[in-house]
């Protein structure tokens, strides 16, 4: 028996332990579990929801289907938090699990010396994953059908990539940045082969399953935002814009100091010629802005958090101004294409969260680790110990301060 195949999934369940022992499971309803908790009763009722609870349906802006899911299993075994969340810590389990093994596959093809079980690691500890996965929310169960939907991409399995894609967008709707991807990317490569390739067929039988919502919402995205085009906003907003460029250059900066890049002149002093656009439209917000970034700014420097979103928002603008030095021939194209994509369906979403950024995490983490043929191991083992403590201190305010 390989006992060495054990030990990944046995590191990556043991922050997921830790956490049932310390918690119980059995915490009020934190941050935005009680709507989610109330509707998810509601559709357990009958084990699907009717029709006209389905056109009425506005929670937020994600879609149904993670309150079905909840509701089916309260059904089954009851509607006690704990046990709901007990759902969201098997969903977030097996998120990481299928990360790994995606990631595996892909370091061996581009033979990356990144050990995936660091990557994972990464991508477990990020305060959002890690939390929500004890949440009654649809983060986890998302995540879920989308690393699915990964691992037969990477297959090739254009069935199960549409029908595990469409899951995903049936419980978070910005989710179609990945079929999208992937209709752009064939495209462009096989134009005059198109409506043959089976990856093809896949993306649009994903962007299928969500038309039925689509036409019960009245062709809009999110029911939530009826009066706005498609759900959205009418205009995007360059405030959001300059707040996720600042986000961006947070999560990243850790991964970007294992390229050391070689800042030029230009390259620092360039960027200051974009200044206007964060003087016009500075990403400071009274309440749409959500997550640990700006809580945490906003909390410790009030009128004062300006400063530390302006130099974030001008390493965001470096990164930018110096992706040259990555080799995108080294990118898997999809990938790239969903990250762009995302990055820029982000500023014209009807809600501004660095949460939202965990739909990119995992393709960012993989496509800038196949680039790295040496890695500092002390830089890999800092950054998973500073995510454990960032990590740490942000479950304990959340659970045991009950912070909102």
């Amino acid at each position: 028996m390989n006992i060495q195949k054990f030990i990944p999934p046995l590191v990556l369940s043991l922050p997921f332990i830790l956490g049932i022992l310390i918690t119980k499971l059995g915490y009020p309803l934190i941050w935005d579990e009680a709507p989610y908790y109330s509707i998810s009763t509601e559709f357990g009722d009958n084990y699907l929801p009717s029709i006209d609870e389905l056109k009425s349906y506005n929670q937020f802006d994600s879609t149904p289907l993670s309150a079905i899911i909840f509701g089916v299993w309260g059904k089954i075994f009851g509607f006690d938090l704990w046990k709901l969340r007990v759902l969201s810590v098997l969903f977030g389990f097996g998120s990481i699990l299928l990360f790994f093994v995606i990631a595996k596959s892909i370091l061996k093809k581009y033979n990356s010396s990144v050990n995936p079980l660091h990557l994972s690691l990464i991508l477990l500890l990020n305060p959002y994953f890690y939390v929500t996965s004890f949440l009654i929310l649809s983060d986890s169960i998302s995540i879920f059908f989308f690393m699915l939907s990964l691992f037969y991409y990477n297959k090739r399995n254009a069935l199960l990539l549409g029908i595990f894609a469409g899951l995903a967008i049936l419980t978070r709707q910005f989710y179609l940045f990945f079929p999208i991807s992937i209709i752009i990317y064939l495209f462009f490569k096989k134009r005059s082969q198109l409506y043959t390739d089976s990856m093809f067929i896949g993306a649009l039988l994903s962007i299928a399953m969500f038309l039925p919502l689509f036409y019960l919402w009245d062709w809009h995205l999110s029911p939530a935002n009826p009066q706005a085009i498609l759900g959205l906003p009418n205009a995007p907003s360059f405030s959001a814009l300059n707040y996720h460029l600042a986000i961006l250059a947070f999560y990243c900066i850790p991964l970007i100091t294992l390229f050391r890049p070689h800042l030029s002149l230009k390259g620092i002093f360039y960027p200051l010629l974009l200044l206007p656009l964060f003087v016009i439209a500075p990403p400071l917000f009274d309440s749409p802005a959500h997550g640990i970034l700006y809580f945490t700014i906003d909390a410790v420097l009030g009128p004062f958090k300006v400063i530390p979103l302006l130099a974030l928002w001008y390493v965001g603008i470096i990164i930018l101004f110096h992706l040259n030095k990555f080799q995108y021939y080294k990118w898997d194209k999809v990938f790239l294409i969903s990250i762009l994509i995302f990055s820029l369906m982000m500023p014209v979403y009807s809600w501004i969260s660095d949460k939202y950024l965990l739909a990119i995490l995992p393709l960012l983490l993989i496509s800038l680790a196949i680039q790295l043929k040496k890695i500092d191991i002390r830089l890999i083992l800092s950054g998973i110990l500073s995510l454990v403590i960032l990590t740490g201190i942000y479950a304990y305010l959340l659970f045991f301060k009950m912070i909102n």
